[in-house]
């Protein structure tokens, strides 16, 4: 692979860390004062934890690409894009069920109805936030996309990559004899 799409999945995986950073600032950092900690405490966890494993997958990239030129290349970077892959799909997991779906948001709104003017600014910003973490999510899967794509195409095997909601999917296209 060449180091363009190196290039674009590290820069992929690193702006949606970053987003992640800010996402938990905003959430935990700028709560306003009281009490709200359990709730708080759980959407910071699960940030934590996406923020791990986009770390992690930033780690083993870059280990793959300090393999090029050994004879080992390919199959590190097949580690790495296999390993990026299944921590992507945990990122979109825990993001799509833990910090968006309709019953993250709602305990959010809860909270901040309970609370007063202040707790539902917070709530709107962290709303805000939780949004603005989508298309980083969105990139890093389309960035392992178009590196499984590129790794194939190297390859020549003829193996055809496609983006499914759950993960990946590879076949060998169907030969005319």
């Amino acid at each position: 692979m060449d180091q363009e799409h190196y290039d674009s999945l590290q820069t992929a995986i690193r702006n949606a860390i970053e987003r992640f950073q800010e996402l938990r600032l905003t959430v935990v950092e700028d709560m306003p004062a009281g009490d709200g900690a359990l709730l708080v405490e759980r959407c910071g966890d699960r940030i934590d934890d996406i923020v791990g494993w986009l770390s992690e997958s930033a780690e083993v990239v870059a280990e793959s690409r300090s393999r090029k030129g050994t004879g080992q290349e390919r199959d590190a970077l097949r580690h790495a894009l296999a390993f990026g892959e299944s921590q992507a799909i945990k990122v979109a997991a825990s993001y799509s069920r833990d910090l968006v779906s309709y019953g993250a948001i709602k305990e959010i709104r809860r909270l901040a109805s309970r609370r007063g003017p202040e707790w539902v600014l917070w709530a709107y910003s962290v709303e805000q936030a939780l949004d603005g973490c989508r298309a980083p999510v969105e990139a890093v899967q389309r960035a392992l996309v178009t590196a499984w794509k590129e790794l194939a195409k190297e390859a020549g095997a003829g193996v055809i990559v496609t983006n499914t909601n759950v993960g990946f999917a590879t076949r060998r296209p169907v030969s005319a004899d």
